[in-house]
């Protein structure tokens, strides 16, 4: 669930008769990330060449990978879904379900 992107309170209210503290602790003794309230979390793997890109840019700005992949997917959008799609292009369309 929390590599799903829950929060602790959405994963505790999911299972039923745990509170959201005992999900943290939980979370903390495996080291397992939760997402932060009004956020999602997303795990993701990235091509060698777009990882050597990104890291690039991060140590550059001065800050984490994590952080330049933010700010790149603020870039996209913050303006609105309309926005996103705009600046997609193809890349916002549904591909063709392989065989």
């Amino acid at each position: 669930m929390a590599a799903e992107g829950m929060t602790s309170c959405e994963i505790a209210q999911a299972i039923g008769e745990i509170s959201p503290q005992r999900v943290r602790a939980i979370a903390k003794r495996y080291c397992i990330k939760l997402a932060r309230p009004g956020a999602r979390r997303f795990g993701t793997y990235l091509p060698d060449r777009n990882a050597r890109v990104l890291t690039e840019l991060a140590t550059a700005a001065n800050v984490s990978p994590a952080t330049m992949l933010d700010r790149i997917t603020r870039v996209v959008l913050d303006d609105g879904i309309e926005h996103a799609r705009r600046r997609l292009g193809k890349l916002a369309l549904p591909t063709r379900p392989r065989p």
